[in-house]
């Protein structure tokens, strides 16, 4: 197939009339989705999130109607901007990796302009599965070298990223492209049992080499698939997801481990592998069980059908926007691209040229669109105003974090009333803010800020500061329960267990703290480190008074 540039004369330049396609509607019908469980869930973090998913609606919108003017012209440019940015981007990482720039991230050399190399590896994945597509079916000599050239550096700089889903989603777009071909197509017809073991010989590599991360990730798409399914049509709210996936982890764990009435933990029952795996993720790693929980099962089921739709349009046409659009997707089986501006902008310019179909159009699709790209325009303007003052707000953390970090709670206490409005979304923010009111004795008040950020984070560190304000109290079945609530979110931990151990000594009961330190000292814990033989050490020396 022969592609040649598009020829513009000054008599062709005037809006061409929009044909509305399939994945229009689609993308209408999942922008409804996601702001009905906007409005059925308002909070702050939704407001945050629902920014980031106004302007996806917006860039897409406003790319409908330009790719629809010149689609070849269009898609030059795009390819062109796509080769200068991967290569920009890749001879960053390798000046990274032998030192001559710094990364964006302490314990990795190579991150690109990203913050680490997850995200940089699957930009690089999706800019080269989208150049090496266009070599094959653009045939110009100049882009030839060009492409080559941008194909040959990020080959190279590619695995040190060890973005294993990027590899993945690059694989399965080189695959299709593949059979695609005929003389690929044939081969792999003929040699069909070579390539099944070496796809998978080469999948159980990819498994054992982080072999606990790829067990985390799976635990984690079952507890997100149960708080899916048991929180309606309209998900949990936008931005939720950490906080039901912590309250989910919490009551699949407590429905195996046994409290007993001696204060003793009976966690026996339960796999250990599945124990010492569970966490406390901040994002979901996984884009569409992410949409499900908190937009719920209908949303997700539509977001899954604009991929599909797009990406079987875009084949049709033999785009080679097709293959970039293919990677991105798998990548966000396993990742969090949509968080990140730069895949924000990958996903909406694909699926804008996905949509984007041959024949005449018509004014009443034209006038829809310039209709959306006006009221989307406004959403996003009053969106931003409010991302503005959130921007404001932290800045203005940042430096009062400097404190925190320091231990000058109450420098923090001053401050946190004047941030809290615009810092609800974070939940960093309302854990430091909840501590520090914890250190000043202002418990009351620090539960109500800690409260708030267990309804979107899944770190049982909230629950245990919620503890120590009921200690503080003399509140201690309620200080128990919260310890225990903490324990059954992570039971991997060895922390709360030291926390029920210090409450039972507190309150003068000898049999539980004895029972709740044989517990601390034979309790296997996911990461042993200096800390934890501390946290034991402060336990046996409160036990050894007990026999003097």
């Amino acid at each position: 197939m022969k592609i040649e540039f598009p020829r513009i004369t000054i008599s062709r330049i005037r809006l061409r009339h929009i044909k509305l396609s399939l994945v229009d509607l689609l993308m209408f019908l999942l922008f409804c989705a996601l702001w009905l469980s906007y409005e059925q869930h308002p909070s702050a973090v939704a407001d945050a999130a629902f920014y980031r998913i106004a302007t996806i609606a917006l860039a897409y919108a406003a790319g409908r109607i330009v790719v629809s003017q010149s689609p070849k012209l269009i898609g030059w440019l795009l390819l062109l901007i796509t080769a200068g940015w991967c290569c920009y981007e890749a001879v960053l990482g390798l000046m990274q990796i032998f030192g001559s720039r710094h990364s964006n991230h302490f314990l990795y050399a190579c991150t690109g302009t990203f913050f680490n190399p997850g995200p940089f590896g699957g930009f690089l994945a999706v800019c080269l599965s989208l150049l090496v597509a266009s070599f094959t079916v653009i045939k110009s000599k100049i882009w030839h070298y060009a492409a080559g050239a941008t194909i040959f550096v990020v080959a190279v700089i590619l695995p040190s990223t060890m973005s294993r889903s990027g590899l993945l989603g690059l694989g399965c777009s080189m695959a299709v492209l593949a059979l695609s071909i005929e003389k690929y197509r044939d081969f792999i017809k003929k040699y069909w049992y070579a390539v099944l073991v070496a796809t998978l010989i080469a999948g159980a590599g990819a498994y054992l080499f982080k072999k606990n991360s790829a067990d985390g990730r799976m635990f984690m798409n079952k507890i997100s698939v149960q708080a899916m399914l048991g929180n309606g049509l309209s998900g949990v709210g936008l931005g939720k997801y950490s906080g039901i996936y912590g309250q989910q982890q919490h009551d699949y764990f407590a429905n195996q481990i046994q409290i007993c009435d001696d204060g003793g933990i009976d966690i026996s029952s339960v796999s250990e592998k599945e124990r010492l795996t569970c966490d406390c993720p901040e994002r979901a790693f996984n884009e569409y069980l992410g949409i499900g929980v908190e937009a719920g099962p209908v949303a997700m089921l539509l977001f899954v059908m604009v991929i599909v739709v797009s990406v079987i349009n875009l084949l049709r046409r033999k785009s080679p926007f097709a293959y970039g659009l293919i990677t991105l997707a798998i990548f966000a089986f396993f990742s969090y691209p949509f968080d990140i501006p730069e895949f924000q902008i990958m996903l909406a310019v694909f699926l804008a040229f996905g949509a984007t179909v041959e024949g005449q159009g018509n004014t009443a699709g034209t006038s829809f669109g310039v209709a959306a790209v006006a009221l989307l325009g406004l959403l996003f303007a009053n969106q931003h105003s409010a991302q503005k003052a959130r921007a404001w707000a932290e800045g203005e953390w940042a430096k009062t974090d400097y404190w925190y970090r320091q231990q000058y709670y109450n420098y923090v206490v001053e401050d946190g009333d004047t941030l809290m409005p615009q810092l609800m979304h974070d939940y960093r923010f309302l854990f430091a803010y909840g501590q520090s009111l914890n250190r000043e004795g202002f418990y009351a008040k620090s539960d109500s800020v800690l409260m708030l950020g267990t309804a979107i984070s899944s770190d049982p560190m909230f629950w245990n500061v919620m503890g120590n304000n009921s200690l503080a109290q003399g509140r201690y079945r309620e200080a128990e329960e919260r310890y225990r609530h903490a324990f059954l979110m992570v039971p991997n931990r060895l922390y709360p267990l030291c926390l029920l151990a210090k409450l039972y000594h507190a309150e003068g009961d000898t049999a539980k703290f004895l029972n709740a330190a044989a517990m601390v000292n034979s309790f296997k814990a996911k990461i042993e480190s200096a800390n934890t033989e501390m946290l034991r050490r402060e336990i046996n020396e409160i036990k050894r008074n007990y026999y003097d």
